[in-house]
């Protein structure tokens, strides 16, 4: 029960924030509410790539552990 209940909750997410969030910041920007989304819009990509960065060490892409060599692949082994 409790998945269905957590796969309803983030169903909603996405239409509940379009259309709540909206009304609050339209006290503060007035008509520039869809600019000010737009805005953040670009910048969580930004902040996710600093969390991948952070918790990897800045080695996005590799893999095994540090000074590991990869084989070309066509190596006898």
């Amino acid at each position: 029960m409790w998945q269905a209940v957590g796969l309803s909750v983030a169903l909603m997410a996405p239409s509940m924030a379009a259309n709540i969030n909206p009304q609050a910041s339209a006290q503060t920007v007035g008509r520039a509410v869809p600019l000010t989304f737009l805005i953040a819009a670009a910048g969580v990509p930004l902040v996710a790539c600093s969390f991948v960065r952070r918790g990897t060490g800045g080695r996005v892409g590799r893999s095994g552990p540090p000074g590991q060599r990869r084989s070309g692949g066509d190596e006898a082994g």
